[in-house]
């Protein structure tokens, strides 16, 4: 009978706690996944309340916004990995249609702009510590805005998310504290390796950013939307799994400019 009692305490544990509590041994396939030298960073959990636009960031895009409307110089970095740098599975090694030069000619034609340079810093392969490491590249060109697009080969090197955020959380401060305003974008779709991961990403990344008081696209989401609108499949954008194919990195730009369109600034008329 205290047997039977004792049997049946432990099954109610680990109905109310989950196999992980009762198996204190047995690690998480999270746990197995993750890379050796990541650091140990608490797990990242959502914020209570979530807004879309913190307006201590709207002002260093408003102070962008004037320039471009006045016609001043205004720089803009597009750093990211193979995504940003524009390769197509179509075209191998170069860069065709690339979204920062699709954005350079969408601004200049919007505020008759001549003086509006978007710059390429995609570098194929990078996951965010790379990014981290080499941040004076982006720091020695001083531009006023910078579009930060990393995730993909995170997620494919099982990097977990906190790792992932914790690397562009340093990336936004090092940035702010040079006058540059930090805007992330999410991850693309893929089709191979872990496409699950890079979903995940993208689902968490807009609402930590909103936590931090930071500006986030969803590209992610902006994605799945043309997919439908053109009834297309990912199969038939992403022909080698990863990257979109000419035309569609057009869309990455569309994501963007259509952000930058909606934001509550009342000097863009």
């Amino acid at each position: 009978m205290a047997r039977t009692s004792i049997y049946i305490g432990l099954c109610w544990l680990c109905w109310c706690f989950g196999p992980v509590s009762c198996s204190p041994n047995k690690k998480s396939n999270t746990e197995k996944q993750s890379p050796a030298t990541s650091p140990e960073i608490p797990q990242w959990q959502p914020p209570a309340a979530v807004w879309t636009h913190e307006p201590s960031s709207l002002r260093g895009i408003n102070r962008v916004l004037q320039k471009m409307i006045i016609g001043d110089s205004v720089r803009i970095v597009c750093w990211g990995n193979s995504i940003t740098y524009g390769f197509a599975p179509t075209y191998p090694e170069q860069q065709y249609l690339p979204y920062p030069q699709e954005l350079q000619r969408a601004w200049q034609k919007r505020y008759h702009n001549p003086f509006i340079e978007v710059i390429n810093l995609g570098h194929p392969g990078w996951r965010s510590e790379q990014a981290l490491a080499h941040i004076e590249e982006v720091l020695q060109l001083h531009p006023d805005l910078c579009f930060i697009h990393f995730g993909i080969n995170d997620a494919v090197s099982n990097y977990p998310f906190s790792w992932y955020a914790h690397n562009l959380e340093q990336m936004a401060g090092r940035l702010q504290q040079a006058g540059i305003e930090p805007v992330f974008l999410t991850p693309t779709p893929i089709l191979q390796y872990a496409p699950e991961r890079v979903a995940a990403y993208a689902q968490q990344l807009p609402a930590w950013c909103a936590g931090r008081g930071l500006l986030c696209i969803d590209v992610h989401h902006a994605f799945q939307e043309h997919l439908k609108r053109e009834k297309l499949t990912l199969h038939q954008v992403l022909l080698d799994g990863i990257h979109p194919d000419a035309p569609y990195y057009r869309w990455i730009a569309d994501a963007v400019f259509d952000w930058w369109l909606n934001l509550p600034l009342l000097t863009d008329k």
